[in-house]
């Protein structure tokens, strides 16, 4: 059985580290609404951007530019671009993880495919790197299907220039995005994770303060049983 001094001292321990998850639980829900005020800010540029680029890919013949073409990923054999959006930091739960599993379902879904990994965030790094895999990076283009136009334009310069500065910049924007978001579901993940743990710390403290208190009474009563027992014996 433990002494008071020790279960006094795991006591402290665990009062510390509560401190310490409160105090990053407050941090996180801080940046997290600066990670979703980021993100509330970027979404109606993006959006515009999607919203000229299907404007424009309508009025033009497709193979004005590589990225409008339709390339359909055979269901079994092809090629693939993954992109893995992972933190670089852990305590947040099963964030990383459940990332890094779904891309490892994805990618021996079909053992035929080729899959390109688009590497971003440390832990997923280094996940795919002890295991042998190389990352690389991509994009892709805008969906324009049942559009149709309005109106007809004249280009100046050329759709075939403009799809060369614009969806390279649409892409980046898209991309730029998904990081905001997974920036603001690290945060909440990180969140929720220290709250959970917080709320253990604090039932830890309970089972070992309970704990604390019986070991003491033990005591007293062994106590009180000697002297009972030594005054009976005079």
């Amino acid at each position: 059985m433990p002494s008071l001094l020790d279960i006094r001292r795991r006591i402290r321990a665990v009062k510390s580290t509560q401190q310490i998850t409160k105090a990053m639980k407050m941090v996180a829900a801080s940046r997290l609404r600066r990670a979703q005020e980021r993100i509330q800010h970027a979404r109606p540029f993006a959006n515009e951007m999607l919203r000229v680029l299907n404007s424009l890919a309508t009025r033009v013949d497709s193979a004005a530019h590589p990225l409008l073409d339709e390339r359909k990923v055979p269901r079994a054999g092809g090629k693939a671009l993954l992109f893995v959006i992972t933190a670089d930091r852990g305590l947040c739960g099963s964030f990383n993880t459940n990332a890094i599993k779904g891309a490892g379902a994805f990618i021996v879904e079909d053992p035929a495919r080729e899959v390109a990994l688009g590497l971003i965030g440390r832990r997923g790094r280094d996940y795919f790197a002890r295991r042998g895999f190389d990352g690389t990076a991509g994009g892709g283009g805008p969906q324009n299907a049942g559009i149709t136009p309005p109106v007809d334009y004249l280009y100046e310069p050329t759709p075939a220039e403009l799809f060369t500065t614009l969806i390279p910049r649409h892409v980046e924007v898209q991309v730029f995005r998904a990081l905001l978001e997974s920036n603001a579901a690290f945060y909440a993940a990180q969140m929720t994770a220290m709250d959970s743990a917080s709320r253990n710390a604090a039932d830890m403290i309970d089972q070992l303060t309970l704990y604390m208190n019986k070991v003491r009474q033990a005591a007293i009563t062994r106590e009180i049983i000697e002297v009972v027992s030594g005054a009976g014996a005079l």
